[in-house]
């Protein structure tokens, strides 16, 4: 389609204004055309320092003498001709004002030629307006070159930030144009450096490899779900790939790079419970939804968009996550569990504990029992018996303690380190949620009554959350302003601290009361969170397998609530690595 002039009414419906505001929009907006144009190879070139030139030139259909001159002027396209083209669009670019804007604040060189053309042509404009135009010799295509940006605006060249930080914008840039364009060969140079060279890939996976390494790429689990006319593509790392910035957790829409708030809550609601607030999950997510179901027109820049079923997009971006981080634990943990029994027959006593030293640990001492007097779990245990209890003489995988904090476990290529107090918090949270949204938890009734001193603050909390107490099983009564009387607490508690389990459950609610999350929610995490075992808690080996096994059920194995990670893999190559074997 040529390019032509929107008319007036169509421009005052597009969202348009300023979109060049450092050099990454340039070569964003430049980038976005060579791939509207259909280019098999782009490649970038960047001057030292980078506002003094930024080339972008590719391989596409190119621009006749006319349409390059009409290419300058605001609001000249080729992706648009009326108003309903604003309800489906399936282009990177539609505005018609990229080129203009960039030629606005630089000094601009257009080379391009289309197929049809006899003789390339070339544009040269400074501060937008036009000084030469000729003739050249050149290949189908365009190339774009911009020299000495925001030279007539130099408040704005003052406020860009250093080179790195320049940089790092830049390549951004290109890294998510290059996933989601993985068949197209991009090429990124700084001066005479080779930033970045990708040729053609077979899959997203052969460039995720490119760009992050194979390493990286293999610790990361596919997404791939379609529901209700959206679907969902991509890769999702699991915590340990987690960062300390969002910059590896990238969106496209339809394939073009996007910023939605919307797909973030998405993502970390996702991972809520498993990773912790200042931590970002390394996340690839490449939607696909109707070009009208989507409004990329509310942003100059383009990045942001908005969705006609956003409740939609949400659930399944969030479910899909989920779905595939709870596959890729139990993939990788196959071997503790599961079909793994079959290997092993090995008698509940025979627990074997690393302590710091021989002497510091005895082997023949009395170790914490988790299992409360009817075979449920003790020492801690969720109020419908899930804990770290099991069937004696059950096949048991050999496990090991490490200073009473952590279990190790053997798997098919390296091993895993449990944090048993973080792992058990998973399950009592787990188990809590299911209890408090419907039914009652078991209650164990005290041979004694005992009566529990609270601050008014704590008495106040109790009010306010007796009823889902009840419900985990605390069978209590007020006495006095100050005070109730317990006659029973959750089966399976093998101990509760003479009442003090219950202080700290009511102070931890209080402490979370600032969240945004249900009383529920509050008291879930509060009661898995001092219920639990502790670190220098003895297990037995039936106590730590069943507590593995435990955990590999839940749906979110790879956190706790508060999203400490519940779980480590490593692998024989860095043990190999680390012992110098590699």
């Amino acid at each position: 389609m040529k390019i032509k002039k929107l008319p007036d009414d169509l421009v005052k419906k597009i969202a348009a204004g300023e979109v060049v505001e450092r050099p990454s929009s340039v070569v964003k907006e430049l980038v976005e055309n060579s791939i509207d144009a259909e280019a098999a190879r782009i490649a970038v070139q960047l001057g030292e320092p980078i506002y003094s030139e930024i080339g972008v030139s590719d391989d596409g259909v190119g621009m006749t003498r006319e349409d390059a001159l009409l290419s300058l002027e605001r609001y000249s396209t080729s992706k648009l001709s009326g108003e309903p083209d604003l309800l489906s669009i399936s282009t990177l670019g539609f505005r018609g004002e990229a080129l203009p804007s960039i030629a606005q604040v630089s000094r601009l060189a257009l080379v391009t030629r289309s197929a049809e053309s006899l003789a390339g042509t070339v544009v040269r404009c400074v501060a937008g307006r036009v000084e030469e135009v000729s003739e050249c010799g050149r290949a189908q295509g365009t190339t774009v070159g911009v020299r000495d940006l925001f030279f007539n605006t130099p408040v704005r060249r003052k406020f860009l930030r250093s080179r790195t930080t320049e940089l790092r914008q830049v390549i951004r840039v290109v890294t998510s144009y290059a996933l989601a364009f993985e068949n197209i060969h991009f090429v990124l140079k700084e001066g005479d450096r080779e930033l970045l060279n990708l040729p053609p890939a077979p899959a997203l996976f052969d460039r995720v490899v490119a760009l992050y390494g194979l390493q990286t790429a293999e610790q990361l689990e596919p997404l791939e779900t379609e529901r209700g006319g959206v679907r969902v593509r991509g890769f999702a790392g699991g915590p340990e790939l987690s960062r300390a910035s969002g910059e590896h957790q990238l969106f496209w829409v339809n394939r073009r790079w996007v910023g939605a708030p919307a797909l973030t809550f998405a993502v970390r609601d996702a991972y809520s419970g498993i990773l912790p607030r200042d931590r970002y999950p390394m996340c690839l997510v490449m939607l696909e939804v109707a070009p009208d179901a989507v409004d990329v027109n509310v942003h100059p820049t383009k990045r942001e968009v908005k969705f006609a079923e956003e409740g939609l997009v949400r659930s399944v971006i969030t479910a899909a996550v989920r779905d595939t981080l709870a596959r890729r634990s139990r993939a990788a943990l196959s071997g503790v569990v599961g079909a793994a029994r079959a290997e092993y027959q090995v008698k509940p006593e025979e627990s074997v504990v690393i302590a710091d030293s021989a002497a510091e640990y005895d082997s023949r001492a009395p170790q914490l029992s988790l299992l409360g007097r009817d075979g449920t779990v003790g020492g801690g245990a969720a109020p419908v018996s899930a804990g770290v209890g099991g069937e004696e003489g059950a096949a048991m995988v050999p496990l090991w303690q490490l200073h009473r904090t952590y279990i190790l476990a053997q798997i098919k290529g390296g091993l895993v380190i449990v944090d048993q107090h973080a792992a058990h918090e998973r399950v009592l949270y787990e188990e809590a949620r299911r209890v408090l949204a419907g039914g009652h938890g078991a209650s164990q009734q005290l041979l004694f009554p005992l009566a529990v001193g609270l601050t008014a603050d704590e008495f106040e909390t109790l009010l306010d959350m007796e009823a889902q107490l009840r419900k985990l099983g605390f069978d209590m009564k007020a006495s006095g302003k100050d005070s109730i009387v317990v006659k029973g607490i959750p089966a399976g508690l093998r101990t509760w601290r003479e009442g003090q389990l219950l202080r700290d459950i009511l102070d931890g609610v209080t402490k979370e009361s600032a969240e945004t999350v249900s009383a529920d929610e509050r008291l879930a995490r509060s009661f898995a969170c001092h219920a639990a075992v502790k670190a220098g808690d003895a297990l037995t080996l039936q106590e730590m397998n069943h507590l593995v096994d435990k955990l590999f059920s839940t749906s979110m194995p790879q956190g706790d609530p508060h999203g400490r990670l519940t779980f480590l893999r490593v692998s024989l190559e860095e043990l190999e690595r680390r012992l110098g074997r590699s």
